[in-house]
């Protein structure tokens, strides 16, 4: 080989070093920066939630000692008092949880948020209907990141919706969905039988239904679609996915949902197969409106 030969192959060789770590201290940098701002946004929630706990409780120790207010004598009935037309009534939306006012001032994509206690899994809950599968790959602040965000199939509705599917990446490190397939385990199950998805409006508590492996089928492939399933049509049409999915389940989790259970499911890619993907099916058992002081951002 000659000594320019030789050169230029020292040279390529060099260029590729240096590319491959410019690449993976970027990938470093980026995945630092993503774990971080997730640990952050989460710090603000929690440190939220205890402020709001510690007020609450204050206004009912005072409420306690106040005496109570002597009630004013009831205005009689007027006979056929005319009554001012109004219009149409609209629904009206009950005050963003305590909790989440500051991240939804920050970004007002965020819809909810899923906690699994004794796990990783502590994260705000994204959708953006207008553009599908945005955060995939986007962070809390719209700038690039391999861990992406959860986020809701742009279909559902966390508001009416019979069944809200949440996605997420199956990281390696065991962040976002990446410890989500240790529910494959019947004893891991056993301890996070349940789990919370909050919207921002409402504290939800579910409990998990069925665990199984699946696929994303071609667009004319015969087959069960998990993934489709985002209102009841009617109770056959209910009936016929909670069979599927029991029947898919890894291990019978005892729990039968009725016609008129509402579900949250959780998505990740598995590598099983091709298109392969990890799901967990769990039904709401309870809601309930947190406080409300402070009044509403919207």
């Amino acid at each position: 080989m000659s000594g320019k030969l030789r050169n230029i192959f020292l040279i390529v060789f060099c260029i590729l070093v240096v590319a491959c770590a410019a690449y993976l201290a970027f990938d470093y940098i980026n995945r630092y920066r993503a774990r971080a701002e997730l640990s952050s946004l989460a710090g603000i929630v929690a440190q939220a939630q205890a402020q709001s706990e510690a007020e609450a409780e204050t206004e009912t120790e005072a409420a306690a000692d106040s005496p109570s207010p002597v009630p004013e004598p009831a205005k009689p009935a007027i006979a056929d008092e005319p009554v001012a037309a109004t219009g149409p009534i609209e629904a009206v939306r009950p005050p963003i949880l305590p909790k989440y006012r500051t991240l939804y001032s920050q970004n007002r994509d965020l819809v909810g948020w899923l906690k699994i206690e004794g796990t990783v899994i502590d994260y705000p809950v994204m959708q953006t209907p207008q553009e599908e599968d945005y955060y995939l790959h986007k962070g809390w602040n719209g700038e690039y990141s391999v861990y992406g965000l959860l986020y809701i199939d742009e279909k559902c509705d966390v508001d009416e919706s019979d069944n809200v599917i949440i996605y997420g990446h199956n990281m390696r490190d065991g962040s976002m969905f990446g410890d989500l397939l240790d529910f494959e385990s019947r004893s891991y199950w056993e301890k996070h039988p349940t789990f919370t998805f909050d919207t921002i409006y409402e504290e939800r508590e579910y409990e998990i239904v069925a665990v199984f492996r699946s696929r994303v089928l071609y667009k004319n492939e015969e087959g069960f679609r998990y993934y489709s399933f985002i209102d009841a049509l009617n109770k056959k049409e209910f009936d016929s996915y909670i069979a599927s999915i029991k029947e898919l389940s890894v291990f019978d989790t005892g729990i039968t949902p009725e016609y008129g259970d509402r579900f949250v499911t959780l998505s990740t890619c598995a590598y099983h197969t091709e298109n392969g993907r990890f799901v967990v099916v769990a039904r709401q058992i309870n809601h309930r409106n947190g406080p409300t002081a402070g009044g509403s951002l919207e």
